[in-house]
C-alpha cells in the first residue's frame, strides 16, 4: 500500500510535468507560426528545440511507466500486456526523438 501511495504522488508530479508540456507546445506552435509567416531560421530553431526538449520529457515518462509496469507485473492479471504496451510506447517514442533530430531541416510531423 505504501509503494501504491509513492507511485500515485510521482503521478501527480507527471500530470503537473504534463501541463508544462501543454504550455511548451503552444509557445512552440507561435514560432513555428512566426517561423512559417517570416521565415525567421531563428524562431525554427526555438520551435524544433523546444519540440526536442518535449520529446525527451515524454520520453523520460514513458521510461518510468516502463519501471512500474515491470514492478506490477507480478499483481496484475493483464500485467505481461501493460508491460508490453509501455515497451511499445517507449519505443514509439524513441524513434520520433530520433526522427525529430535527424530531420532539423525536413517538413516535420506534427506532435502526438
Amino acid at each position: 500500500m505504501k509503494d501504491k501511495l509513492k507511485n500515485l504522488d510521482k503521478e501527480n508530479i507527471i500530470w503537473l510535468i504534463y501541463i508544462f508540456i501543454f504550455v511548451m507546445a503552444i509557445v512552440s506552435n507561435y514560432y513555428e507560426e512566426k517561423y512559417l509567416f517570416t521565415k525567421d531560421y531563428k524562431s525554427k530553431k526555438v520551435y524544433k528545440n523546444i519540440n526536442l526538449t518535449v520529446l525527451v520529457i515524454g520520453l523520460l515518462i514513458y521510461l518510468y511507466f516502463v519501471i512500474i509496469n515491470y514492478e506490477n507485473i507480478r499483481n496484475s492479471k493483464y500485467g505481461s500486456l501493460r508491460e508490453f504496451a509501455s515497451i511499445m510506447f517507449f519505443i514509439a517514442g524513441t524513434i520520433y526523438l530520433y526522427i525529430e533530430y535527424q530531420g532539423q531541416n525536413e517538413v516535420e510531423v506534427g506532435i502526438i
